[in-house]
């Protein structure tokens, strides 16, 4: 029988698993950095080269709900295999798709990429908390914000990539750390159904009185509405800057010491 201790260490260790897992899903917040090497090696407008973020994160959304509807089927390790071979696949073909049409970088970049980030990311999301079900908060605030470090580690990184090697080689390079980020978590990646006794480790006698709601229900409350508009609102400017940030930062001539990542 598990000790708590055992059980705990168990709990903690599922849960940086998943956070490493979902580090390489916020890969598209540093596209800025790519789009200026990208457009001026391939010829394409920067509003070509803005679409391959928006598909991304297009693609992200259907994703989380492909993910979630697959999870409840055929489990969150299988959904997260798929996901992270998906995201792999597209970041390591996408370094092959620079060409003068924009069309192979929207399938790979935009709409693989996106798709196999989404579902790791609900799949991860949705586990963490059930691994922690007295500390749903603290368990989705360690792997989301492991998402949100991916920016500050990955753009330093990939600016220094693309001005030694350009963009074909530093995605060729990064696919390749996706790919063994996507293996080693598939490999140690524990869903709560597996181990059950160990998601519910520490959960004591507090039992959850949420009513849960299906899909049709959420879409019928107002709630819904009104946290859908919050999102909107509140990412409307992310949208819009981010993909040009550092297009228009090199053209105002900003120093590279100033621009964000750096």
């Amino acid at each position: 029988m598990k000790t708590a201790g055992t059980q705990k260490r168990q709990r903690f260790l599922m849960m940086l698993t998943g956070a490493f897992a979902i580090f390489f899903t916020g890969f598209p917040h540093v596209w800025s950095i790519y789009q200026p090497y990208v457009t001026e090696g391939t010829g394409w407008t920067q509003s070509q080269g803005a679409m391959c973020f928006y598909l991304a994160l297009s693609a992200f959304v259907f994703g989380n709900i492909l993910g979630g509807r697959m999870q409840n089927r055929f489990g969150p390790r299988k959904v997260l295999f798929l996901g992270g071979g998906l995201l792999s696949a597209g970041i390591l073909m996408s370094a092959f798709s620079l060409v003068s049409s924009p069309l192979p970088m929207y399938l790979t970049y935009g709409v693989m990429q996106g798709l196999g980030q989404g579902m790791m990311y609900t799949v991860i999301l949705a586990s963490a908390q059930q691994w922690f079900p007295d500390r749903t908060g603290f368990a989705s605030g360690i792997v989301v914000t492991a998402n949100g470090l991916c920016g500050l580690f990955m753009a330093p990184l990939s600016r220094q990539l693309l001005e030694k090697d350009g963009p074909k080689a530093t995605l060729f390079i990064v696919g390749i750390l996706m790919a063994a980020a996507w293996i080693l978590s598939s490999l140690f990646f524990a869903s709560p159904e597996e181990n059950r006794e160990t998601a519910k480790a520490g959960m004591g006698e507090a039992q959850s009185t949420c009513r849960q709601y299906t899909s049709g229900e959420m879409l019928r409350t107002k709630q819904f509405y009104f946290l859908l508009a919050t999102m909107l609102f509140g990412l409307i400017s992310y949208f819009m800057i981010s993909p040009i940030s550092q297009s228009y930062q090199l053209e105002l001539g900003i120093p590279l010491w100033l621009r964000p990542g750096s």
